[in-house]
């Protein structure tokens, strides 16, 4: 069963989410769900999406070589659907795909460019749904949502850079050999969050937690 649960602890009920199936994603303007099901050994990811106003679902499949693929709505009020899968069974990716929500493919986006190199997996999607950024062998790819390529950030050879998540509005944060960096979508100098030393410290060891709060590390 699926519910819709308040920040004060109340629970709606919305209806029964599709069995066997695992939610990934609500769109922007409330009115869907987004499940995936695949299995274990199975290259046929099944994405349904569930209307949240009448419990109606449909649902189309799309090819994955292995059972973890992204999926996400587009935003800002998920009207499509983006999804990476992998190319086979041993690894690799297909390009990234844009669906309507009937399952209808709309866009493949490109997968190699000239400086950031193939793309390889993984990628984040502004607020306002105008553009893109794919992580590629050699950095990280700002492109349009029409699939132009704008422009490359964090072109540091190869598997120098991972990328995390948003930093802010404007800036993605990714891992480069082990330092965080923030890199404006504008093009400009990264912000250095770490330096390349903190990945070789030791963790700080943890306190021991209590129903007062944390206590100090020891």
């Amino acid at each position: 069963m699926l519910y819709l649960v308040s920040p004060g602890g109340h629970r709606y009920r919305l209806g029964r989410a599709p069995a066997g199936a695992v939610l990934q994603d609500w769109s922007g303007n409330g009115a869907h769900a987004l499940f995936l099901a695949q299995g274990p050994t199975s290259t046929r990811a099944s994405i349904i999406v569930l209307n949240l106003r009448t419990g109606t679902s449909s649902r189309f499949t799309a090819y994955s070589g292995t059972p973890f693929p992204g999926v996400s709505f587009s935003r800002p009020a998920g009207t499509a659907i983006l999804f990476q899968g992998a190319a086979s069974p041993q690894g690799g990716y297909l390009p990234l795909q844009r669906f309507s929500l009937a399952g209808t493919r709309e866009l493949c986006y490109p997968d190699r460019f000239p400086r950031a190199g193939a793309a390889d997996g993984g990628f984040l999607e502004t607020a306002d749904g105008t553009e893109l950024v794919p992580s590629a062998q050699n950095g990280l790819e700002v492109v349009s949502n029409a699939g132009q390529p704008v422009r490359a950030l964090a072109v540091r050879g190869p598997d120098s850079c991972q990328l995390l998540n948003w930093w802010n509005r404007q800036s993605v944060l990714a891992d480069c050999s082990g330092q965080l960096l923030a890199f404006p979508l504008s093009g400009s100098r990264p912000g250095q969050l770490t330096s390349s030393r903190d990945a070789t410290r030791p963790p700080t060891r943890p306190g021991r937690c209590s129903a007062a709060g944390p206590a100090a590390a020891t």
